[in-house]
């Protein structure tokens, strides 16, 4: 923790004595991001409730519905922003986000993952956006999963006493790219219509100012790919715009099965504040999103409400 507070203070005054400059402007916790958020992607932070009916669900539940609730925060640490265009700079991310399962007949807890990530993010014009960054990933499955205490083969973990402790965590490295390809049309309307991204990452053992790396239970999966677009009207009515957005990732641990989500729906942008209010329809067919049963599939479809930065 020393090593980190150390780094961060060095981080800081660098960017301080670069503030010194009349063309840049340094910011402690700035709440204007660089990069965007992920509409499709099951695992981006951000809040949202989405009800789930599932029609591949390989997952030993009593019930074929799901409540999901995410619950994710996001702030930037610090960032230099360029006085004359502020979009360009360059900025250090925090972000956690934690899934919550809840089986719709009864409601009751399944389990929860948390995903955790520091970034660092470089925006050198408009239209284009990078980030490298140290990405978390651990679960926490419920017994409730195993409904009759048996040890049902379903179950990808030991139904042991230690049904509760964490058996899938990732600790990553990203290399993330965003970019908004009809920008450069110089249209005030094509500014924000379509992005493009992608995300590799990758596994490297060791150790870092972080912790220790770990990757289990599979430790000869080190890489996954991550892919996605989004689409946006032009404002309508009275601000709000529609969007269709699609992601798909692909894990090494499932030999390259390729896991499928959209999102399409109705976006109000600073419904609180500067916070955006979607409402969407869900799609996602891949891996369970209870990472806890990595190798087991699940489709669904639903709806969700949501809200972002």
């Amino acid at each position: 923790m020393k090593r980190i507070l150390l780094l961060i203070l060095f981080i800081s005054i660098s960017c301080m004595n670069l503030s010194a400059d009349p063309g840049w402007e340094f910011h402690i916790v700035d709440n204007n991001f660089f990069y965007p958020n992920y509409i499709a992607d099951p695992f981006s932070s951000r809040f949202e409730v989405s009800d789930r009916t599932l029609t591949i669900n390989e997952v030993a539940l009593d019930s074929d519905a799901r409540l999901d609730i995410t619950v994710g925060s996001r702030f930037s640490l610090f960032s230099l922003r360029s006085v004359e265009n502020p979009k360009i700079g360059v900025q250090l991310d925090l972000w956690i986000t934690v899934p919550m399962y809840m089986e719709g007949g009864s409601n009751d807890f399944l389990g929860m993952d948390g995903i955790y990530s520091a970034g660092l993010v470089l925006s050198p014009a408009e239209w284009i956006t990078g980030r490298v960054s140290r990405h978390h990933i651990c679960t926490h499955a419920g017994d409730e999963i195993d409904t009759y205490s048996d040890g049902d083969p379903s179950i990808d973990y030991d139904p042991t006493a230690n049904l509760n402790s964490s058996t899938y965590v990732r600790d990553d490295f990203g290399l993330s790219i965003a970019i908004k390809p009809l920008y450069l049309m110089g249209e005030e309307w094509a500014e924000d219509v379509l992005l493009l991204y992608g995300d590799y990452y990758f596994f490297w053992p060791g150790e870092d100012p972080l912790g220790v790396r770990q990757l289990k239970p599979v430790n000869e999966a080190y890489t996954w790919y991550n892919f996605g677009a989004e689409l946006r009207t032009p404002k309508v009515f009275g601000g709000e715009r529609l969007f269709i957005a699609a992601n798909v990732s692909y894990w090494e641990e499932l030999a390259w099965m390729p896991c499928y989500s959209i999102d399409a729906g109705i976006e109000i942008p600073s419904a609180f504040d500067d916070l955006n209010l979607r409402v969407s329809y869900n799609y996602y067919n891949g891996r369970s999103l209870m990472n806890n049963f990595f190798n087991r599939r699940e489709e669904f479809s639903g709806i969700s409400i949501s809200i972002d930065k």
